[in-house]
C-alpha cells in the first residue's frame, strides 16, 4: 500500500493564518482530485511561451497553486509561496502557478505575476483546474516525486504548513541544514501544534489521504482517511481529541491543538481468527474446497440412507401387522 506520509503539521501563528482565506471559484470541477489518488496529468504553455507537463517534475516535490488574478486572498499566497521557493532547492522541489479563472485576459495573469509572483513558472489553463476539481482560490496541491496527490487545501496556506509537508516527503533526502524546522527562526512555531497519527496495530492499516482547510476563525482543519489491510479491517478512532461523533467513521476531521495525538484502531478479521485465509478464499489441504464438497456429499448420501432405512423399516412392520 503507498504511504503517504503526513503526520506533521500546523505551526501558525495566529495573527498570520487569520489573514489567510479563499474566494469562491466561478465556475466548478466535476470531479475533485483528493489526496492519496494519483494526480491528473496535464500540460499547459506557460507565460513565457514554455510547455510545462506534470511529467516534468517526475522525482520531485510539486507545488501547484490555482489562483485567480482577482482574487485577494491569492495575493497573500503568493508570498507564502515565495517562502516556499526560498527553502528548497528547485532541484528538489518545483513550484507552478496556474490562473484559473475563466474568461481573464492573460494580461492579468502576467500583471499579477510581475507584483506579486515570484521565478517560478505561471500559467492560465482554467481547464487543468476543472480537471483537479478546484472550487475557491487559492487551492495549493502538493504533489510527490511518484505523481500521488499528498496534500489538498481549500483557502490559502501559510509558508510554515507548507514547509513541513514537503519536509515531510523529501526525507531523509533533503539536507538538514535546509530544513526548516531546523532553522532558528521556526523552531519555536514548529514545535507549537503538531498531530501525531498512530495505527494500532502496526501495518494493520495506514492513511490514504489527507488534506487541509484553514477556518474562517484561522484553526485549521485536518481530514484523515485510513483503510485496513488484508486480514484486518477498521475498528474506531481513540484519542482525547477525537469527536464522539467521527470514531468509528474512517474519515475524521479535526482542528488539532498543541501536543495532539489520536490512533487508528484496526482489528483481525473473524474469519482470519479461524485460520481461514484473507479476502475469503477457502484454505487449501484437507478442510479446502474438495473436503468440503466430500462433506456435504457424506451427508446428502447418510441422508437418503437413513430415509431408506426407515421406509423398509416400517414395510416390514405393516406386512407383519397384516399376517398377523
Amino acid at each position: 500500500m503507498r504511504r503517504l506520509a503526513i503526520l506533521v503539521v500546523v505551526l501558525l501563528a495566529v495573527s498570520t493564518v487569520a489573514t489567510l482565506g479563499t474566494s469562491t471559484a466561478t465556475a466548478q470541477g466535476e470531479n475533485k482530485a483528493q489526496a492519496g489518488e494519483l494526480a491528473p496529468s496535464f500540460s499547459v504553455d506557460t507565460l513565457k511561451n514554455r510547455t510545462v507537463t506534470l511529467s516534468d517534475y517526475q522525482g520531485k516535490v510539486l507545488v501547484l497553486e490555482f489562483f485567480a488574478s482577482w482574487c485577494p486572498h491569492c495575493k497573500d499566497q503568493a508570498s507564502e509561496l515565495r517562502m516556499v521557493r526560498e527553502n528548497f532547492s528547485s532541484e528538489n522541489v518545483g513550484l507552478l502557478s496556474i490562473e484559473s479563472s475563466p474568461g481573464v485576459p492573460i494580461e492579468n495573469a502576467r500583471n499579477f505575476k510581475s507584483e506579486y509572483g515570484g521565478d517560478w513558472p505561471f500559467a492560465k489553463a482554467p481547464s487543468v483546474a476543472s480537471d483537479y476539481g478546484v472550487e475557491g482560490y487559492p487551492t495549493v496541491f502538493i504533489v510527490s516525486p511518484d505523481g500521488y496527490i499528498d496534500f489538498r487545501s481549500s483557502g490559502a496556506v501559510p509558508a510554515n504548513v507548507l514547509n513541513s509537508i514537503v519536509v515531510d516527503i523529501l526525507k531523509p533526502t533533503a539536507p538538514s541544514e535546509n530544513r526548516p524546522e531546523n532553522r532558528p527562526e521556526n523552531q519555536a512555531e514548529i514545535t507549537n501544534v503538531i498531530i501525531d497519527v498512530g495505527i494500532s496495530p502496526e501495518n494493520a492499516g495506514g492513511i490514504v489521504g489527507t488534506s487541509l482547510e484553514i477556518k474562517k476563525n484561522g484553526a485549521p482543519l485536518f481530514t484523515y482517511r485510513v483503510k485496513s489491510n488484508p486480514g484486518y479491517e477498521f475498528e474506531n478512532w481513540s484519542g482525547k481529541a477525537v469527536p464522539e461523533n467521527q470514531r468509528s467513521s474512517r474519515t475524521l476531521k479535526i482542528v488539532p491543538g498543541p501536543g495532539t495525538k489520536v490512533t487508528a484502531n484496526f482489528a483481525p478479521l473473524e474469519n482470519e481468527q479461524a485460520g481461514n485465509m484473507p479476502g475469503g478464499e477457502t484454505p487449501s489441504g484437507p478442510f479446502g474446497a474438495f473436503g468440503l464438497a466430500s462433506f456435504v456429499l457424506g451427508a446428502v448420501v447418510a441422508g437418503c440412507l437413513g430415509v431408506l432405512g426407515g421406509y423398509l423399516a416400517w414395510g416390514r412392520k405393516r406386512t407383519g401387522s397384516e399376517e398377523s
